[in-house]
């Protein structure tokens, strides 16, 4: 059994080029030698276990046995550069936004944080169209808020995703997987809902075994 462990950077690509040399590496370029592969990511290292799969998927390795995710950022505007093979991981629906939201804008250091709305049905991104035997993605969706946009994927004047994370980080469901909500009580109130929703880590972790 081959164990790996790895962080992801912002630009995925040369975390998957290396974890695929070593792959090829411990199967002497044969990935049918692959007899069961289970991958799971936190954070930022989630989009690396999605790229990680489809290409392996592309080259026609055997079915992973086990896919998870845990908080994959999703970007209300797209991100920047998109995941290889994946995409921008942007959300697909617009949020719900109850009446008088405005009025719970919370005033700190002379700005105002956006509402929260970590009640209200989270936001969502297609199937990422990688297969697994079990794919589950875990998320917790405490510092998920929402901004009035000039312009938006919602239109013109619209409410849309954002949070107090780096470029409005939101986490949320994927379609089509086994999606497992979970709570945290990291950070503070205000700038994070409940929590800060998201672990310091970006950790890839692959573990595949083979004859």
């Amino acid at each position: 059994m081959l164990g790996i462990r790895c962080g992801a950077e912002a630009d995925l690509a040369s975390n998957l080029k290396d974890l695929l040399a070593e792959i090829d590496g411990a199967t002497g370029n044969q990935l049918g030698r692959i007899g069961a592969l289970c991958v799971y990511g936190t954070s930022n290292g989630s989009g690396l276990v999605l790229a990680l799969a489809k290409a392996l998927q592309d080259r026609g390795a055997p079915k992973p046995t086990y896919l998870g995710l845990a908080d994959l950022p999703m970007m209300p505007f797209g991100r920047n550069p998109p995941v290889p093979g994946i995409g921008n991981l942007q959300p697909v629906n617009r949020p719900e936004v109850s009446f008088g939201i405005g009025a719970q804008l919370v005033p700190l250091g002379g700005k105002l944080i956006p509402p929260s709305v970590a009640h209200a049905p989270p936001p969502r991104i297609n199937d990422p169209g990688v297969d697994a035997d079990k794919r589950e993605n875990f998320f917790t969706r405490q510092g998920n808020r929402v901004r009035l946009f000039s312009q938006s994927p919602a239109g013109r004047l619209s409410w849309w995703w954002t949070s107090t994370m780096n470029f409005g980080e939101v986490h949320g469901e994927v379609g089509g997987w086994t999606n497992l909500e979970r709570t945290t009580s990291a950070g503070g109130p205000v700038l994070g809902g409940r929590g800060r929703v998201r672990s310091t880590k970006t950790t890839t972790t692959s573990s595949a075994v083979w004859p």
